[in-house]
């Protein structure tokens, strides 16, 4: 090969531009999905913490519809589109006598997340458990 080939050759971009958008697109593709990831990771908590809120309330004015917490629960979540994200619920329901230092007669609903959370797109979130707690007076 000639220097004067060479020469042209170091000198030539053609392929470039493609190098260069393979090397940051792909970092851009991750940050992005890693936002929406995120996003639906609130999302998910957010309505977990509602489910909670509402099975308490539920629970504590003994609603015909909380025989079962835990199905209750359940119907709340696949309602607002959260099964597919949150695949597994469990749900604990508890009559206590305090509920963040308040002294009473309270229905305490915690509701958990038992699967891996928001393993299909990004796996940095598989092991994350959502869970929350919620309190209801329930005047007995």
């Amino acid at each position: 090969m000639s220097i004067m080939r060479r020469k042209s050759l170091l000198r030539a971009c053609h392929g470039s531009m493609a190098v260069e958008f393979a090397l940051i697109g792909s970092v851009f593709l991750m940050v992005i999905l890693g936002i929406v990831q995120g996003g639906m990771l609130l999302w998910a908590k957010a309505t977990i913490e509602e489910s909670a809120s509402r099975a308490a309330r539920c629970t504590a004015i003994a609603s015909s519809n909380c025989t079962d917490p835990a199905a209750y629960v359940n119907i709340l979540l696949n309602g607002w589109g959260v099964s597919g994200i949150v695949p597994s619920v469990s749900v604990s329901v508890a009559s206590d006598t305090t509920c963040n230092n308040t002294v009473g007669h309270f229905s305490l609903v915690t509701v958990k997340s038992t699967g891996p959370v928001l393993s299909n797109i990004l796996p940095v979130f598989s092991n994350v458990v959502l869970s929350s707690s919620s309190c209801y007076p329930s005047g007995t």
